[in-house]
C-alpha cells in the first residue's frame, strides 16, 4: 500500500490531466482526489497489523477468536467521476 501511494503522488500530474482531459475534471479536483487517495493508502498500510491481526472473543472454549482472511475477487459497480478514489476506498 505504501509502494501505491508513493506511484499516485509520483505521477499526480499524469494522473490530474488523464482526469481532466477525459472527464473534464477541474485541475484542482482532480488533484485533490489523487492527494487524498494516496494518504488512503499510507494509513491502511499503517493500520493493517492492527486490522488483519486476530480479535480474541470471549466464550467458553479454549480459544476463540476472529480471523480475516481474503475471500477472493470483488465486483463492485461503481460511478466513474472519482476513478482513483474509487479503488482506494473501503
Amino acid at each position: 500500500m505504501r509502494a501505491v501511494g508513493a506511484a499516485l503522488r509520483r505521477r499526480r500530474d499524469e494522473l490530474q490531466r488523464t482526469m481532466t482531459a477525459e472527464m473534464g475534471k477541474l485541475r484542482r479536483e482532480a488533484l485533490a482526489e489523487v492527494d487524498k487517495s494516496a494518504d488512503a493508502c499510507d494509513y491502511y498500510a499503517a493500520q493493517s497489523g492492527r486490522y488483519l491481526s486476530e480479535q480474541p472473543v470471549a466464550t467458553e472454549g479454549r480459544s476463540s477468536y476472529v480471523r480475516y482472511e481474503p475471500l477472493g475477487c470483488v465486483l463492485a459497480v461503481m460511478p466513474w467521476n472519482f476513478p482513483v478514489w474509487q479503488v482506494c476506498r473501503l
